[in-house]
């Protein structure tokens, strides 16, 4: 059977696989039907790693198609090996413009282009995804209610955290690649007796620098959580059993899944291992866990 004769439903999932810039560059203007099709579909649009030509030309086409704006659900833009590729699309295009997107992914961006985006994140109505792989973020100058539900950050400061959950209240999932708590003691009394974090199910931390008095006063604000995945290094207050079971037993009692990783020196392997399987079979969780020798 020729590609031509296949039914619109399989042209239409085969179509759906496509980044958008490489659709339309080998399809677009191959006959009317193929074009019709490639303009119902909704597109993910990833710009990262994309030819430098191709995204000047799409981004000039995307400026003067509303209609093609709105098939955009999920758009990644980036810097990485990239020569100021996020500031190039702001100079073409407002992200508000996109009245149907979902999903938004920004990878190494500078300070000024982080300021632009964060002001334009509050009238995407839309959008539930959030991915910011940066270290250079002002996340502490978000000060508008996003409804996010799913949100990815590279690197954050537990006082940054804080203010991330007041404004956005409907989280379900969050990943941070690193949480730091600076080196400064948390007070209780400073911070909201209400959780702000209720909806959140699943909280993965890749690289938890934080003390565990700091974790714990952390926890209470995300009372509902399911599933709590933590990686850390030779970080030894994370190293108590009978602390992680009381902290789970009192402010965690909606977990099911424990999964850590914790990376510590040898001489404290057994107690650990044998501790965590103590917490693990009196709590009756799904606990997987995996420890690194030094």
């Amino acid at each position: 059977m020729k590609f031509e004769s296949l039914p619109n439903e399989i042209l239409l999932d085969y179509f759906g696989y496509f980044n958008a810039l490489d659709l339309f560059y080998a399809y677009d203007g191959l006959n009317y039907r193929l074009n019709k099709l490639i303009r119902i579909l909704p597109l993910h649009l990833n710009f990262q790693y994309a030819n430098k030509s191709k995204f000047g030309e799409f981004c000039r086409t995307m400026s003067l198609n509303e209609e093609l704006r709105n098939q955009i659900y999920a758009l990644h833009l980036s810097n990485q090996e990239t020569d100021f590729q996020i500031e190039a699309f702001l100079s073409f295009l407002s992200l508000n413009q996109f009245i149907n997107l979902r999903s938004l992914s920004i990878t190494e961006t500078d300070s000024i282009d982080s300021t632009k985006i964060i002001s334009m994140l509050s009238s995407i109505s839309k959008l539930q995804t959030l991915s910011i792989i940066s270290s250079d973020f002002p996340f502490n100058t978000i000060n508008e209610t996003l409804f996010i539900k799913n949100l990815t950050i590279f690197y954050c400061f537990l006082n940054e955290l804080y203010q991330l959950l007041q404004h956005m209240p409907l989280l379900k999932y969050l990943n941070i690649q690193c949480l730091n708590d600076d080196g400064y003691s948390y007070d209780t009394n400073r911070l909201s007796n209400t959780p702000c974090a209720i909806h959140l199910k699943e909280l993965i931390i890749g690289d938890l620098q934080c003390t565990f008095m700091n974790f714990k006063i952390f926890v209470k604000q995300i009372p509902n959580l399911q599933i709590l995945t933590i990686s850390t290094r030779k970080n030894r207050d994370m190293f108590e059993a009978n602390l992680w079971e009381h902290l789970i037993r009192i402010s965690l009692p909606h977990l099911i899944t424990f999964d850590f990783n914790f990376g510590c020196i040898y001489d404290c392997i057994d107690d650990c291992i044998y501790g965590c399987i103590y917490g693990c079979i009196y709590k009756r969780y799904l606990y997987k866990y995996m420890f690194d020798e030094f």
